[in-house]
């Protein structure tokens, strides 16, 4: 498991590589980048590849969870539980007592791993566009 505390360059790039959106590039260029932290950039490497991420941001008393991806070669091999322990560690450790995190309500496999680690359903949401 590697954890930095500033999104590196090998980081960012399987940000994009594995978040899969149109404006991936731009939101890990823009946002990601702008946080002041304390956080977390966590990542699971195998065969010189990062196979799996996540981002832990700290805050007093809680913690969020974002960013979370494993590459679809590598699912269900453990790689998401990981980070995710390993994120929770790291959050107690800068003073987090809970942690938060948004998931898509379609996205199962995140929801049965948020499910068996702890996670309860707090609030739901949903985007507006206009027609």
């Amino acid at each position: 498991m590697i954890v930095e505390e500033r999104p590196t360059r090998r980081w960012l790039d399987a940000c994009i590589a594995l978040d899969g959106h149109d404006n991936s590039h731009e939101a890990a260029e823009r946002i990601l980048s702008r946080i002041p932290g304390p956080a977390a950039h966590l990542s699971v490497e195998r065969d010189d590849q990062v196979v799996g991420m996540g981002l832990i941001v700290a805050a007093p008393g809680c913690g969020g969870v974002f960013c979370m991806a494993t590459h679809p070669d590598h699912r269900q091999q453990g790689i998401a539980t990981a980070v995710l322990h390993a994120g929770a560690r790291w959050a107690a450790a800068h003073g987090a007592e809970e942690l938060y995190l948004q998931v898509m309500d379609d996205n199962q496999a995140a929801c049965r791993l948020y499910d068996r680690v702890g996670f309860r359903l707090s609030h739901t949401y949903h985007y507006r566009t206009k027609p």
